[in-house]
């Protein structure tokens, strides 16, 4: 189930697919951020963040850390089938991010 709090915070501004009121569901992507900060933590590292499009740079990590392990794919997943219109989750897009500009280490996976 999706806490309110980090969706708005991971999923809002970066998930395409994100749909206020659809609690029931989370993705590996907003999972993995729960798990780890809690919401004040998670709004001060991403006040850190310079704007940048997300590239798929660090998709050999952010595949073993998320993809592997999200429910959404059983479904299919347009990112993971490579659908050219369908972007990866929220989750993943700002954890490339934090990534890509040092905020986060590999190691924090």
């Amino acid at each position: 189930m999706k806490e309110h709090s980090h969706a708005s915070i991971v999923c809002g501004p970066y998930c395409r697919f994100y749909k206020p009121g659809k609690e029931e569901m989370a993705c590996a992507g907003l999972l993995f951020f729960q798990k780890r900060w809690s919401e004040e933590q998670l709004r001060g590292l991403c006040a850190k963040l310079s704007p940048m499009a997300w590239n798929g740079s660090e998709d050999e990590s952010l595949s073993a850390t998320l993809c592997r392990l999200c429910e959404f794919r059983i479904d299919g997943c347009g990112f993971r089938e490579g659908e050219a219109d369908s972007p990866p989750c929220g989750g993943y897009i700002l954890l490339e991010l934090l990534l890509r500009q040092g905020l986060l280490q590999p190691d924090d996976l």
